[in-house]
């Protein structure tokens, strides 16, 4: 039996075969069909458009994927998650540390940067990163660009020190080269977590430690720890100081910075005015009479008369004795040794006149005036003991022509010399 119908070759509907177009699609259906077949819808299917599309759109996708990750690959890199902010000591005296595997991220991204190997990157990131720069001979071209970048890249914070609890300090991460691939960043930090400082004065430390006059008006020094204060501005102790005088004691910045460390902070100035108070006007010497005496002795041995036709005859008369708040030299020079402290000198002025026994007429006499004393003298109980002196504290001054002459070059090397009853 024969078949009575065709397919559309579109669209592969069945259709009657008398039929002049597809009943399904509209096709016109002129075109002599095989009969008794199968439409060879597999080939005639017309292609699918939108899984095309689907297809494009996805290509596309990547492409931009790929370039926003090319994009941001070659943008600097933050290192400021790797880097972490210490504050530590004291308040108003606190500082600030820089902690943190910042440096090793520095090196990571600028080895990238520069195409260094991952192996030379690591010993970068565990050796000395400059001496890393002199000792190695690697791949040297690439080296100096990474020497470029990282001496380029600055990592400042606007105060380090004297810090305080609140106080806002700026961490600034900065670059000058255009392709430096480390990003520039800014970021702020409270200050927190410093000690409680405590607070001190100078009157404070004085009475802790306190300053003392000593010796002789017009002679004195001052007693002092020198590990604390300097007085006038000088670690040695000042000497010839006289009652009402004023010294500056100051605090020494040394011991300042030591407090400073120990959480001690100084509040108010570091100097104050102290008026010199305290030194005696001249000693007591209960026993003077015995030290003169002494002095005598002393004089006469050094001006012992000769007898014969050639000889010469001394005659010694004791002038006025004086007394010098320090221990005085034949050069005019007073000692400012510790050891010296409080110790005094007694100088008398000497008539001496000089006769030769050939000589009959006295009008041919020599008379001189020299000053002789004894230095390095101390009181125990208001006495100076006399069997305890030695040529060492024996004291001789220049000739004059007259005792006042004498008294004027005593007042010239020492003014304050003062009389003794």
């Amino acid at each position: 039996m024969k078949n009575n119908t065709k397919f559309c070759p579109h669209c592969g509907t069945e259709n009657k075969k008398d039929a002049a177009f597809c009943a399904n699609c509209g096709q016109s259906m002129t075109i002599n069909q095989p009969e008794n077949k199968e439409a060879e819808t597999k080939e005639k299917r017309p292609v699918n458009k939108k899984r095309i599309g689907i297809i494009g759109a996805v290509i596309a996708i990547f492409i931009i994927i790929g370039g926003v990750f090319a994009y941001i690959n070659a943008q600097p890199k933050s290192i400021l998650n790797a880097l972490k902010v210490n504050f530590s000591g004291y308040n108003s005296q606190g500082t600030v540390e820089l902690l943190g595997d910042y440096q090793k991220k520095e090196i990571e991204i600028i080895g990238a940067k520069v195409g260094l190997p991952s192996s030379e990157v690591k010993k970068a990131e565990d050796s000395n990163i400059f001496s890393f720069f002199n000792s190695t001979t690697n791949n040297s071209t690439k080296w100096q660009k990474f020497a470029k970048y990282f001496e380029d890249t600055r990592i400042n914070i606007s105060h380090s020190q004297n810090l305080s609890n609140g106080q806002k300090v700026t961490l600034k991460i900065t670059t000058t080269l255009k392709d430096n691939p480390i990003k520039e960043e800014t970021k702020t930090y409270t200050v927190k977590n410093l000690k409680k400082a405590t607070t001190y004065t100078i009157e404070s430390v004085l009475k802790d430690n306190p300053v003392s006059f000593t010796g002789f008006n017009h002679f004195g020094s001052v007693k002092f720890d020198d590990d604390k204060f300097t007085v006038n501005n000088d670690n040695s102790a000042p000497t010839d100081l006289t009652n009402s005088e004023q010294i500056i004691v100051r605090l020494s910045q040394d011991y300042i910075n030591q407090q400073k460390s120990n959480g001690k902070i100084l509040s108010g100035t570091a100097s104050k005015t102290l008026t010199v108070a305290d030194l005696e006007s001249s000693p007591k010497i209960s026993n003077l009479n015995d030290l003169l005496t002494q002095e005598d002795t002393v004089v006469r041995a050094d001006n012992e008369s000769s007898t014969g036709d050639f000889g010469t005859t001394y005659t010694v008369t004791r002038m006025d004795s004086y007394f010098v708040g320090t221990n005085i030299s034949s050069w005019g020079y007073s000692s400012s040794d510790d050891s010296d402290k409080g110790e005094f000198s007694v100088v008398t002025i000497y008539k001496i006149v000089s006769h030769y026994n050939s000589d009959t007429d006295t009008k041919n006499d020599s008379t001189s005036y020299y000053s002789y004393g004894y230095t390095g003298l101390t009181l125990n109980n208001g006495k100076v003991d006399v069997s305890d002196l030695t040529g060492n504290n024996k004291y001789k001054g220049g000739s004059s022509s007259s005792e006042q002459a004498a008294v004027d070059q005593l007042k010239s090397d020492y003014s304050s010399a003062t009389k003794l009853n």
